[in-house]
């Protein structure tokens, strides 16, 4: 099916996380570092057209942003902290109808289920955001969230919570009343996984992944559901609560 709508991936990325810095730019396989992985994944799928990188104007991006160059990434710089606005504004000069969100902690981020998401919100136009987020099925780290433009420049004109501005799209979804959102499913229920890298001790899954799969960094995400709900490959899963950043930055929620 074809569709005519521009559709924008944003990958938030920046190397001054608390949990783990710099983890963006750490070799995950091979000295391909995690936010190339992920791009070259994300490159993979059939709906978007364009891809940047939101980072931030902090002096400690600047080597993050000097990667981007030398790979020919497109980038924008923004906020530390109003992560909404950084979006908003990374997303404007490409004008796209759909936006699709992506965390740059997620080695696995996977095409096919982005193209899913999309597929859904183009075929109905009524929804405004569509993602496998609000009530998870998925592990940890396949998480998509795809949504109009006009949802975002909504939220980007009305959000005052700091949770809301960190996380670009709370906003969104917890206001169904003025919002039509759509979750779909995994068959299986893996949410007690967790794919993702919040910590240094996260990039054992990772490796044990990759080693599974001979190295090969666009293994597709079913396979590795697949393998997980057999019981083939056995993962060690570090106990960290889901969302754990969104959850802690609740208790900052005073409107700006």
């Amino acid at each position: 099916m074809e569709f005519s709508q521009s559709v924008l991936a944003v990958v938030q990325a920046r190397l001054s996380s608390r949990r783990f810095p710099s983890k963006v730019l750490y070799p995950i396989y091979d000295n391909i570092p995690l936010i190339h992985m992920i791009l070259k994944r994300i490159s993979s799928s059939r709906h978007i057209d364009n891809i940047v990188v939101a980072t931030t104007c902090d002096l400690s991006d600047d080597q993050l942003v000097n990667w981007l160059k030398a790979n020919d990434y497109n980038y924008f710089r923004g906020s530390v902290s109003n992560v909404l606005e950084r979006f908003y504004l990374a997303s404007t000069p490409f004008s796209p109808s759909i936006i699709v969100r992506i965390t740059a902690d997620d080695p696995f981020k996977d095409s096919d289920i982005i193209d899913l998401a999309i597929q859904t919100i183009l075929s109905e136009p009524k929804y405004d955001y569509v993602s496998n987020t609000i009530i998870p099925t998925f592990p940890e780290g396949l998480d998509i969230e795809v949504f109009t433009f006009n949802a975002l420049q909504h939220a980007y004109q009305n959000a005052r919570l700091a949770s809301d501005l960190e996380h670009v799209t709370p906003y969104i979804w917890t206001k169904p009343n003025i919002f039509n959102l759509f979750n779909f499913t995994n068959a299986l229920d893996l949410s007690a996984y967790r794919l993702t890298i919040d910590y240094p001790v996260d990039l054992a899954t990772t490796y044990k992944i990759l080693n599974y799969f001979d190295g090969d960094i666009y293994v597709p995400a079913q396979n590795i559901l697949r393998e997980i709900s057999t019981g083939s490959l056995l993962l060690d899963q570090t106990c960290v609560i889901r969302n754990e950043g969104y959850i802690n930055s609740l208790q900052s929620d005073v409107p700006n």
